[in-house]
């Protein structure tokens, strides 16, 4: 049946180009679109059991998101029990320089535990220490695999290098693996320098140990067998003793709330989900649009082969074969639409992460392909298309088909197969319906006029 559907399809090229043109366009489309959207929203952090990541953050009389000062981070890290680890970082943007041209890269101010809170190892070289974060030590910093390939070729001699960081000098400890981009989705994070280098990242910065400059992002692993709302009750006594130490806390009745960690911070959330929003709408029209067109053109393609569907009837094809007929052309569209739509949404979402985009804080786009958005879309193209066409089509086509005693609309089926040939007769008489004779019923009796007899006399 699959390949006489190919044979089918290869007999008329131009239906089956403008088919697959619109299912791949539909689908890859939709598919990179949301993929983007899942990638931004809901894709977890990298390292081990990102399950038990959470946001700390604190509020103002119930509203915003915001961070914590240095202080209020290290209370928390000391007394804090009912997490393992509490990492903190900031991203910003610094001036690097090696050997020639300085250029501008997104980075990330972190805590000496970030990558071993994270469970993420170096490529080359180690992480941060201890000793790092320790005031007075010359300052180090961490930069990405993607920064090593392109600035310095991939040459592990990098590690203990000196580069210019805001026209400090700092050391190179240590090499990230390919896939980690840092902890702020959707930006191209490509250095890491601990928080005692704080004042070489942000010159103009005031003291770090200021309590009302909370600039300090913290994500936290919760302990085994410890609950958010657990959690929620210790952060709720932190917040009250945070509200004694600062004026401006205690006039804003200051908060700590805890969020999930996977996707981009709930600061910019909102304005992204906005804006995915829309370009979802706009896409999910266009699959509308498709699905409607490519309709359409399965019912015209039928049509168009009514005579076939005719004489596959006359020969004995029941309706339930016809059905199948339809519906393995339209699984054979389907399918190949698909093949289609990943291979381009593959090339697409390639292109994103490799694209450099005019903008002065460097994003990054990474968009892997989700296999059930594809399979979603393709159902919905599919359904909303020629498969729910599938069985129409046969009706509209195979309207004379022979019914079999098994067939579905075998109880609303009319006269039998001598009737149903019949019925499709020629009219040869030039009148009424197309393939009936015109009854002439009965006809007035004729008489004939007769001549009065004469009598003889």
């Amino acid at each position: 049946m699959l390949s006489y559907s190919l044979r089918r399809l290869a007999r008329s090229p131009r239906f089956t180009a403008i088919a697959l043109t619109m299912l791949g366009l539909g689908i890859g489309a939709n598919t990179v679109v949301f993929s983007l959207a899942h990638s931004l929203l809901f894709s977890p952090l990298p390292g081990i059991n990102p399950d038990r990541l959470v946001r700390l953050g604190t509020t103002r009389a119930g509203d915003g998101f915001m961070g914590f000062s240095f202080p209020e981070y290290r209370d928390l890290q000391t007394d804090a029990r009912s997490f393992e680890g509490l990492l903190a970082h900031q991203p910003n943007t610094i001036v690097l320089r090696a050997d020639g041209d300085p250029w501008r890269e997104q980075m990330e101010i972190v805590s000496a535990n970030y990558f071993s809170a994270l469970g993420v190892g170096m490529a080359v070289g180690r992480g941060f220490g201890a000793d790092d974060n320790a005031p007075g030590n010359p300052p180090t910093v961490v930069i990405s695999h993607r920064l090593w390939r392109l600035r310095f070729g991939g040459d592990p001699s990098v590690v203990g290098r000196a580069v210019r960081l805001n026209g400090v000098s700092v050391a190179v400890i240590g090499v990230a693996p390919p896939e980690f981009r840092g902890t702020f989705p959707g930006f191209a994070v490509n250095a890491w320098v601990p928080l005692s280098a704080y004042q070489v990242a942000l010159p103009r910065s005031g003291s770090i140990e200021r309590r009302d400059d909370r600039f300090v992002m913290v994500f936290g692993r919760l302990r085994p067998g410890v609950s958010r709302p657990q959690a929620q009750v210790e952060l709720d006594v932190f917040a009250s003793r945070f509200r004694q130490a600062d004026s401006s806390a205690a006039a804003g009745r200051m908060g700590i709330t805890l969020a999930p960690a996977e996707g981009v911070h709930p600061l910019p959330a909102g304005i992204i989900r906005a804006f995915l929003g829309l370009l979802q709408g706009i896409i999910g029209l266009l699959l509308l649009i498709v699905s409607a067109n490519l309709a359409s053109l399965v019912v015209a393609r039928a049509t168009a082969e009514r005579r076939e569907v005719a004489i596959r009837a006359a020969l004995g094809a029941t309706r339930g074969q016809l059905v199948r007929l339809v519906l393995a052309d339209s699984l054979v569209l389907a399918a190949a639409g698909a093949s289609l739509g990943l291979v381009l949404a593959f090339w697409v979402t390639r292109a994103l992460e490799q694209v450099e985009l005019p903008s002065s804080i460097p994003l990054a786009i990474r968009a892997p392909i989700n296999l059930p958005v594809l399979v979603f879309t393709t159902a919905v193209v599919s359904h909303r298309g020629p498969v729910r066409r599938g069985p129409r089509v046969a009706r509209l086509s195979g309207l004379g088909a022979r019914r079999a005693p098994g067939d579905l609309d075998d109880r609303a089926a009319g006269p039998g197969p001598a009737s149903a040939t019949a019925d499709r007769a020629p009219d040869r008489g030039g009148y009424g319906a197309p393939g009936r004779r015109r009854s002439r019923g009965p006809q007035p009796r004729q008489y004939q006029h007769r001549r009065p007899r004469l009598r003889s006399s």
